[in-house]
């Protein structure tokens, strides 16, 4: 479990690298608006996850990725359409950068749709 949680201005979030982030491991990192998505950096999260710090955002409707494994979904998870992981691409100074995420799908009744999460901890509620 995550041990401390940063809310940040999405903005920052994606701008930033990952040495101005002084945080320790198992640390859990979501922008402050959970609904926002502009902008995805693959990279970022690819640093996150060498450095143990957890995220989690939206994922971008035109997002490209592989599905990689389908999980089991609990009996009682009512609004919980998908859990999957996931293998994106992302080019970095000519070198591709391949990182596996969790992909979960998430119904929302007040707002009737769906709600796409992308984040690189595997192990909540599991």
């Amino acid at each position: 479990m995550p041990i401390c949680l940063l809310l940040l201005n999405t903005r920052l979030l994606h701008y930033m690298t990952s040495s101005f982030i002084n945080t320790s491991k198992n640390c859990l990192i979501t922008p402050s608006l959970p609904l926002t998505k502009a902008y995805i950096n693959y990279e970022q999260f690819d640093k996150f996850t060498e450095r143990s710090i957890y995220y989690v955002t939206r994922q971008k409707e035109n997002a490209d990725y592989k599905t990689i494994e389908e999980f089991d979904l609990a009996e009682d998870a009512q609004h919980i359409l998908k859990d999957e992981r996931i293998e994106v691409s992302c080019k970095v100074n000519k070198e591709v950068i391949t990182q596996q995420m969790r992909r979960v799908a998430v119904f929302s009744p007040k707002y009737q749709k769906a709600f796409v999460y992308t984040t690189n901890n595997f192990n909540f509620t599991r």
